[in-house]
């Protein structure tokens, strides 16, 4: 998208007539054109105090666009507008302010709308009488469906971080770490609104034909990319149970390879997050690395023994009643 076309379209919304947390938005437009033009110059950065210069100037304006459009967790009309140009955005910047706009969508993709998110203080203080309180969120609603609308029409402008991770053998922490908060972000549209699970369906084909799920001594970065799509596939897959399949399918593909304990972190936290289905097979994996003592004294950080056992206790009470103390005791977790 060119120079022009961008500020023409910024400046064709209405923002004087729609409202954000503190009333109208021309604020917003002012706030999205210095961050376009703040991107134009990027290239002309030669001095590492021409770079504080440039991010003291992105965050200002990037403060604004989330102070006011997602504020404690509120969205308005003006967060759905700027949802498209924040997206086109994102490509023209350097990784550390592409994490910043890509954390402010997901944030977006988890918000609440003000009558929706205050219920309890309407209701106790009785500012509205039930019939008026439920007519405001009957407006507000269409609120939330216009972002699920324009989320699913914009994000997969963001598929091309897909291509980054897995050309030219580009294993960088970057494109994994960016490309991870994107799948947290679908996933939340998918648990929030089933109906866009059809929209993103390109996501779906991505994660299943990358090619991060052939490389058996990858980095950290990459073992947690798996993590997120194993997340995303789990969180989908009751809206599309072919989903499961392919949880199945790819955690078991990871779990052959031997000698990987980040891998077996993912298999393991996988397969315990879907209790309720999982297989056999996956006891034969899981149980083993659990049960084992000196496997988790040695390299299982505590907070995901703690969610392991906490998430597992019933299955393991059955599967391995006479091990669980052992466990416990060995962690201090009754201490």
């Amino acid at each position: 998208m060119g120079t022009t076309t961008f500020l023409q379209d910024v400046r064709k919304v209405k923002w004087k007539s729609i409202n954000h947390a503190y009333g109208t938005s021309e604020n917003i437009r002012t706030a999205l054109v210095k961050l376009w033009n703040i991107s134009q110059n990027i290239e002309a950065i030669k001095s590492e105090e021409d770079a504080k210069k440039c991010n003291h100037k992105f965050r200002k304006s990037l403060d604004v666009v989330e102070g006011f459009l997602h504020h404690q967790g509120t969205i308005y009309e003006s967060t759905i507008e700027a949802i498209p140009f924040l997206i086109k955005l994102i490509p023209r910047f350097p990784f550390h302010q592409q994490k910043e706009i890509i954390f402010l969508l997901h944030n977006f993709s988890k918000g609440q709308t003000y009558y929706m998110q205050h219920e309890s203080f309407f209701n106790n203080w009785r500012s509205y009488t039930e019939e008026e309180y439920q007519e405001l969120v009957v407006e507000e609603k269409k609120v939330i469906e216009k972002m699920y609308w324009v989320f699913d029409q914009y994000i997969n402008d963001l598929l091309f971080f897909w291509d980054k991770l897995d050309n030219e053998n580009n294993q960088d922490a970057n494109y994994g770490n960016l490309l991870g908060i994107i799948l947290l972000l679908v996933a939340n549209l998918v648990e929030r609104n089933p109906k866009s699970a059809v929209s993103f369906e390109s996501w779906f084909k991505k994660a299943k034909q990358s090619k991060i799920w052939n490389l058996k001594n990858t980095s950290k970065e990459i073992t947690t990319v798996r993590c997120y799509v194993l997340e995303m596939l789990k969180k989908t897959s009751p809206h599309l149970p072919s989903h499961f399949s392919l949880l199945q399918e790819k955690a078991l593909q990871i779990a052959k390879y031997p000698n990987h304990l980040e891998q077996e972190k993912i298999i393991s936290l996988c397969a315990l997050l879907y209790l309720n289905s999982y297989t056999t097979q996956f006891d034969e994996i899981i149980l083993p690395l659990v049960e084992n003592v000196a496997t988790i004294e040695r390299g299982f950080e505590d907070d995901f023994l703690y969610l392991s056992i906490y998430i597992s206790f019933d299955k393991y009470i059955a599967l391995s009643l006479a091990k669980l103390p052992t466990i416990y005791k060995s962690n201090n977790l009754f201490e």
